[in-house]
């Protein structure tokens, strides 16, 4: 009987004293559930959930779920800067340059713009979700912003998106090609509801 258990302990007291000595004779170290790194995979989602992750997907790669994790504590402390939307999108591996809204060529408060560098296959309906929550979930409430995707193809370009109703996206994207280029290019729209996706493409010979 250890020292915690009182000498008129019932006999329930007694078998949850003894199952947790039996516990604690394994010396697991818990401190490592808690640390995004050396967190078991399967215990990560609940990981995520205790740090109040905004946005998650199973289907991401292991180290992007580590990474938004160890991200999250740090996008919450300076959520509504660009430093936080900056963390955001480098969690869900987007490497992206952002314009406050005195950058823009047409300055407007409460307004901004993200250039995220992709490359030709990355741009899928995938990185546009991942940019997109990243965004919308670390900016302020009352900003709006425009998301410019500037990608290098090296034979041929695919853009293809779909958008949810009631939201207004715009998508400009563009190729700096230095040889010429003689494959096809393909860009495609989706329309649902009230949304609205522009696409732009500018191709440089």
């Amino acid at each position: 009987m250890s020292k915690l258990t009182t000498p008129n302990a019932t006999a329930i007291q007694i078998a949850l004293d003894a199952a947790a000595e039996k516990v604690c004779v394994n010396d697991f170290d818990f401190s490592v559930l808690y640390h995004p790194y050396s967190c078991p995979l399967k215990f990560l989602p609940w990981l995520a959930q205790f740090v109040k992750v905004d946005y998650w997907d199973e289907s991401w790669p292991e180290q992007r779920k580590r990474d938004v994790v160890a991200n999250s504590l740090i996008v919450h402390r300076f959520k509504g800067t660009p430093y936080s939307i900056k963390t955001a999108l480098t969690s869900v591996g987007i490497k992206a340059n952002l314009l406050e809204w005195w950058k823009l060529e047409t300055p407007k408060p409460f307004n901004f713009e993200v250039q995220a560098y992709v490359t030709q296959n990355d741009v899928t309906q995938d990185l546009l979700d991942r940019t997109y929550n990243a965004v919308v979930n670390s900016k302020r409430a009352s900003d709006r912003f425009v998301l410019n995707l500037i990608a290098q193809p090296s034979n041929q370009l695919y853009i293809g998106s779909s958008v949810e109703v009631y939201e207004y996206r715009q998508v400009n994207v563009e190729l700096c090609i230095p040889v010429e280029y003689d494959q096809p290019l393909f860009v495609g729209n989706a329309y649902e509801g009230l949304a609205i996706v522009e696409i732009d493409a500018f191709i440089e010979l």
